[in-house]
């Protein structure tokens, strides 16, 4: 008993320095090389740089960053955000997006686990701004949100995300005020910010319910500053209503089937087809169907080169909706789903 008791400390501590390792050590890395490159090899004024991650950790990779840095002049795209913008807990909608616009845009992944509203805004210098984007996309407080679910849950976030007070309502809508100010300040961007995706699939339940006032503070805050809303609560919950004899599904309470079901290697949609999900495999984190909805909205607000002249936010969820249903990958399993569940 004792010897797998050791086992499983070992274990989480090594997940930990991985997390550790990625979240800070490799961001450090990344701007140390691109600062050494700039200083040797002066680059013009106009230059947007950018670096993939990975390849900015490899010494051998230098030379083909110095190419990457000199010749390449795609438009930037910075998608900030949490572990649903991160991707490693979750169904990666940037990989997604890079994908599907290949040779046309470079996209920037910003996300980082648990970032709230306030961690994102502290960071946006080195995460966002450095990058000089051509397009920003913003999808933050889940965290804010999951963070409201009670009192441990609250103090928790206190101490793991260093925050410097108990976060509420108010304490998010001033971090996305101050952020939005930021960007707007200090970048020529294109901005667009999502509504909250959905926290658990039960539409009436207190979680959702919240996430829905906080999904109105940031349309508000679109409104306000001019930026490009996409509606992903609103898109989701469209969704959910559409599915017939739907088992409304609360998110996790507990963590460790998640942990435990990525330990065996199942994929996330596997893991949301036995918790009863569609959209996130735990509540939160989202699936293929879930990330295919965010990449969607996204993709919109790229191809529209952020004008939003006769732009109906009710009749994009319309139209991605219908393009959900008639895809063949989707389609079957959810007219089964509405048939016989």
């Amino acid at each position: 008993m004792l010897l797998v008791i050791l086992f499983i400390v070992i274990l989480l501590l090594l997940f930990g320095s991985i997390i550790f390792y990625y979240n800070y050590i490799a961001r450090y890395h990344r701007i140390r090389l691109y600062g050494k490159l700039t200083r040797r090899f002066p680059l013009p004024k106009q230059f947007v740089p950018v670096l993939n991650l990975d390849e900015s950790l490899l010494k051998a990779m230098e030379m083909q960053l110095l190419q990457l840095l000199i010749h390449r002049h795609l438009p930037v795209v910075v998608c900030c955000g949490d572990s649903i913008t991160q991707g490693m807990i979750s169904t990666n909608y940037v990989e997604r997006l890079q994908d599907h616009f290949k040779e046309q845009y470079h996209f920037i992944n910003s996300g980082i686990n648990g970032n709230l509203a306030y961690n994102l805004y502290k960071r946006l210098w080195h995460d966002c701004i450095e990058f000089r984007p051509d397009y920003i996309t913003i999808l933050i407080g889940t965290n804010d949100v999951n963070s409201q679910k009670n009192e441990k849950m609250n103090e928790q976030y206190v101490k793991i995300q260093q925050l410097p007070q108990k976060p509420d309502k108010a304490f998010f809508k001033k971090n996305l005020g101050k952020m939005i100010v930021k960007l707007k300040r200090q970048t020529k961007a294109k901005i667009a910010i999502f509504s909250l995706p959905l926290l658990g699939e039960d539409l009436d339940s207190p979680m959702n319910q919240m996430a829905a006032d906080y999904s109105e503070i940031i349309r508000h805050y679109a409104v306000k500053y001019g930026l490009f809303y996409l509606p992903l609560n609103e898109l989701q919950n469209r969704f959910l209503k559409l599915i017939e004899n739907r088992r409304p599904t609360a998110y996790m309470k507990k963590n460790i089937l998640k942990i435990f079901s990525l330990m065996i290697r199942r994929s996330f949609d596997k893991i949301a087809e036995i918790n009863g999900y569609y959209l996130s495999y735990d509540g939160i984190h989202a699936t293929t169907l879930g990330a295919i909805m965010i990449e969607e909205l996204a993709s919109h607000f790229i191809k529209s080169k952020g004008e939003q002249a006769d732009y109906d936010y009710h009749q994009l969820v319309d139209t991605i909706i219908h393009r959900i249903f008639d895809a063949p990958e989707f389609s079957t399993e959810i007219r089964l789903a509405e048939a016989g569940s």
